[in-house]
């Protein structure tokens, strides 16, 4: 069981895209902000309105008049955060870029409205056009609570950008209002999930389907431990007549990453594996690129998507049909031998979002007890 799990966690965890980053394709380093703050841990932070925010660990955070600039440790990536009043989106951005960097004026590509969450009552994503031979990706976002917006602006080369993706991800999400208060469900009762709830959630989906041009739909309902419902609706495929029903198979997807972080977890409390295990101990046959980062992987490392391999998403994908745990495994070697990511183990990258189908695959790893 022990072997078995950690095999499975190595499956999802090889078809999960870490960043890629090669130095060589960096554009020109930015000047350094003066006078910088290194974090060394995740730390809370805010902006003069009282904006909070997280600043990841390893990144620099400096205060240049308006402006909080944060600074992962390459130098050519920068986080701009600013508080902004403005009448609208567009302003509200186009402030923020004469305030940061009033020589730079990006070409718009496109402008997304997202829907409001965590306070905010009105958010927008801008993405702005780079000539491709600059290597350089260039995007903004900004989020309203009354008059005032949250504005931040994020620039940087493709390597680094991509290599920095979850801590960019871990600073925008972490954005809050000043005085916001999530929301509650302690101690309040769930209404029972009956007949017309169960309608209710069956118009929903299929109002959502439509928008979105969906064929086909299937979902369960569990109330208090029971499940009370499970269908399916619409089609299987667009051009037959086959409906979707409890019974129909859909990929597992990123559903087995949490499976399997759960199993690894209850081996963890039983005392039979240590998130801190060497890889090779629970599973010798486990290999990267060479020894030493084979040596430092550990088993914390396969499900937080903080190992050293670089980006195969494409690789495996392509050629998903062929693929077995074996040749999965194969592949996870020869990438980190001949792409080379300057990330070391234990440091957060990039979190993967490819299907993970190791829920029909059998490990082969031989059973222990």
């Amino acid at each position: 069981m022990r072997r078995q799990v950690v095999c499975w966690a190595l499956m999802i965890w090889a078809c999960s895209p870490s960043a890629m980053a090669n130095p060589a394709e960096s554009i020109a380093p930015l000047s350094p902000p003066k006078d910088a703050q290194h974090i060394e841990a995740g730390t809370p932070a805010s902006t003069p309105a009282g904006t909070t925010f997280t600043v990841p660990a390893g990144w620099a955070m400096t205060v240049e008049g308006q402006v909080i600039l944060l600074s992962p440790p390459e130098p050519d990536l920068k986080f701009a955060l600013l508080d902004i009043e403005a009448k609208d989106a567009t302003a509200a951005v186009v402030a923020g870029w004469n305030a940061f960097d009033q020589d730079f004026k990006p070409s718009l590509d496109i402008e997304l409205p997202q829907r409001p969450r965590n306070g905010w009552e009105d958010r927008h994503f801008f993405r702005y056009r780079v000539p491709p031979g600059e290597k350089l990706q260039v995007s903004a976002f900004v989020q309203r609570v009354g008059n005032s917006w949250q504005v931040g602006l994020i620039r940087g080369s493709d390597a680094t950008s991509a290599k920095r993706e979850a801590q960019i991800n871990l600073i925008t999400t972490s954005l809050r209002p000043r005085g916001y208060q999530p929301e509650t469900f302690a101690g309040k009762t769930a209404h029972p999930i009956d007949v017309q709830a169960i309608q209710a959630m069956k118009d929903f989906v299929a109002r959502g389907m439509k928008r979105l041009g969906v064929p086909g739909a299937a979902f369960s309902l569990i109330d208090r431990g029971k499940i009370v419902y499970v269908g399916g609706l619409g089609l299987r495929e667009l051009g037959h007549t086959e409906p979707v029903d409890a019974d129909t198979l859909f990929m597992a997807a990123s559903n087995t990453k949490a499976l399997t972080t759960l199993l690894l977890a209850e081996l963890v409390d039983e005392k039979k594996l240590r998130w801190d295990e060497p890889v090779v101990e629970a599973y010798p046959a486990f290999k990267l690129g060479d020894a030493a980062s084979t040596a430092q992987a550990q088993i914390r490392h396969l499900v937080c998507s903080c190992t050293r391999i670089p980006n195969i998403e494409n690789e495996w994908s392509y050629r998903y049909r062929k693929q077995t745990p074996a040749t999965i495994m194969q592949l996870v070697a020869r990438a980190d031998s001949t792409l080379k990511c300057n990330t070391s183990s234990g440091e957060v990258v990039r979190c993967g979002s490819l299907n993970s189908y190791t829920a029909k695959w059998s490990c082969p790893c031989p059973t222990s007890t």
